[in-house]
C-alpha cells in the first residue's frame, strides 16, 4: 500500500522489553512481518532510524542492525541522493510465502455448498483446487467469524489470516449487509481477492465470470435458422437484486440473453416471461396462461437447467411434444440435461475452467499486479446442441 500512514506502521511494531530475544531481532521480525503483510510497494520510504529509536527508546545501533538485516535479505535498499531506506525493487518477489496458500471462502457448510450447486459448485471448486495443485499452491477453506464476534477480534482474525495467504477466492457471502467480518476482509487491498461468478462494489476485487453472450448468440442464431421469431422465458426466483456484498451475476443472465435474441430478430415480449418458477405448480399456473393465448411463443429459454427440466415435465403433462410443438433450451449444461427425454439443448458455462482461471488470476495479481488492482476475466460459454430445438411448424413461421 503505497500511501500507508507511517504512524500505522509504528502502531503495529511490538517490542517486548522483557523478552530474552535481542531487541534488534524483535524489530527486524516485526518490520519484516509488516512489510509482507501490507505488501509495500517498491520505493515506499520506511521510518527513519532516529524515529524508531526515539519512539521505542532503542539504541540507534539496535535499529541499524534490524534495518541492515532487512537490507541483506533484499527487502529494503538505499537510494542515491536520498536519506533513509526504501522498499526495494526485489521485495515483491519475497512477499509470497515459502509454502504459498490460497484461501477459499465458503459461507456455508461444505455439504450445503455442494448440494446448493448440485455439482456446479463442485465443478468450480475442483477447478480451483486442481489448478492450485498444478502450480504447487496449497488451498484452505476460510470460515468467517461468528456474527457476534467483536470488531477487535475480527480484525485480529483477519490480520492473522492474511499473513498466511497469498490470495482469497470467494464463493459467496452470508447474505447480510454490513457484515463486518466479510467487509474487513474483502476491502483489504494488499491481498488479491477474486469473486467467482460475481462482482463486487469494491474496486480492489477481481472477478471471473461466464461470458453469457458467446453462448447466447450461438443459441439465438440456431433459433433464427430454425424459423423462431418469438420466444418466452421461464425464470426461477433469483432473490433480490442487490449492489453490496457478493453480487451474483445470475440477474445479468436474462438481460444478456434477451439482447442476444433481439439482435437476431427474435422477440421476447414481457407477457411471455414467467417469474418465480421454482416448482411445477408455479410453472403450470403461468405457462397455462401463455400457451392458451393467441400469441404463444414457439420456444422457451430457461434461466437454468433445473427450471428447464421442470418445464419439460409440464409439457409432457400437457401432451405438448418437445421439440415438435415447442422448442426448449436451458443454461448451465448439467449432466441431467443430456440425459433427459429429449436431451436438452443448453448453454455450457465452463464452471471448471472458471475455477482454474480464478487461481491464475490470484497468482498473476500477486506477482504482477499493483496493490488494490482489480481485473475481470470472462470465460466464453458455448452451446451444447441436442434434440430439444427444431424448426418451427410451417403454420407458425413468418411468411
Amino acid at each position: 500500500m503505497s500511501h500507508l500512514d507511517k504512524n500505522l506502521i509504528l502502531s503495529e511494531i511490538m517490542i517486548d522489553k522483557n523478552s530474552p530475544e535481542p531487541f534488534h531481532l524483535q524489530l527486524y521480525k516485526t518490520l519484516k512481518r509488516i512489510i509482507i503483510k501490507h505488501r509495500l510497494e517498491a520505493g515506499y520510504a520506511l521510518p527513519s532510524e532516529r524515529q524508531l529509536s526515539n519512539t521505542f527508546e532503542l539504541n540507534r545501533n539496535t535499529v541499524h542492525r534490524a534495518y541492515q538485516t532487512l537490507q541483506d535479505e533484499g527487502f529494503v535498499s538505499s537510494r542515491p541522493g536520498s536519506r533513509g531506506l526504501f522498499i526495494s525493487e526485489d521485495a515483491k518477489s519475497l512477499y509470497q510465502p515459502s509454502f504459498p496458500c490460497i484461501g477459499i471462502l465458503l459461507t456455508c457448510s461444505f455439504s450445503d455448498f455442494i448440494s446448493k450447486g448440485n455439482k456446479l459448485g463442485m465443478n468450480y471448486l475442483s477447478g480451483v483446487i486442481d489448478r492450485a495443485n498444478e502450480l504447487n499452491h496449497s488451498t484452505m477453506i476460510v470460515n468467517l467469524p461468528h456474527l457476534s464476534t467483536s470488531k477487535e477480534k475480527v480484525l485480529e482474525w483477519r490480520n492473522d489470516l492474511i499473513s498466511r495467504l497469498c490470495g482469497i477466492i470467494y464463493f459467496g457471502d452470508r447474505g447480510i449487509e454490513n457484515d463486518f467480518a466479510f467487509e474487513s476482509l474483502v476491502t483489504y487491498k494488499n491481498l488479491p481477492q477474486v469473486f467467482v461468478s460475481a462482482h463486487s462494489k469494491h474496486t480492489n476485487v477481481s472477478s471471473v465470470v461466464a461470458d453469457v453472450r458467446s453462448g447466447g448468440m450461438a443459441a439465438a442464431e440456431l433459433l433464427r435458422e430454425n424459423g423462431h421469431r418469438k420466444i418466452g422465458m421461464i425464470l426461477p426466483a433469483l432473490g433480490i437484486e442487490r449492489d453490496w456484498g457478493f453480487i451474483n451475476i445470475s440477474h445479468e443472465r436474462q438481460h444478456v440473453m434477451k439482447k442476444c435474441l433481439e439482435s437476431c430478430g427474435i422477440q421476447v415480449k414481457p407477457e411471455c416471461i414467467t417469474r418465480e418458477c421454482n416448482d411445477l405448480t408455479a410453472i403450470t399456473q403461468q405457462l397455462d396462461l401463455i400457451l392458451d393465448s393467441n400469441d404463444a411463443p414457439s420456444a422457451f429459454w430457461c434461466q437454468n437447467d433445473f427450471t428447464a427440466l421442470c418445464a419439460l415435465d409440464y409439457f409432457k403433462a400437457r401432451n405438448i411434444k418437445i421439440p415438435e410443438d415447442i422448442s426448449l433450451f436451458g443454461f448451465d449444461d448439467i449432466e441431467e440435461a443430456a440425459q433427459s427425454n429429449p436431451p436438452l439443448t443448453s448453454i455450457r458455462t465452463g464452471t471448471y475452467t472458471i475455477g482454474r482461471n480464478a487461481i491464475d488470476l490470484v497468482i498473476d495479481l500477486l506477482e504482477n499486479g499493483r496493490p488494490g488492482e482489480s481485473r475481470t476475466i470472462k470465460v466464453p460459454t458455448s452451446l451444447s446442441c441436442r434434440q430439444s430445438i427444431s424448426k418451427v411448424k410451417h403454420e407458425l413461421m413468418e411468411v
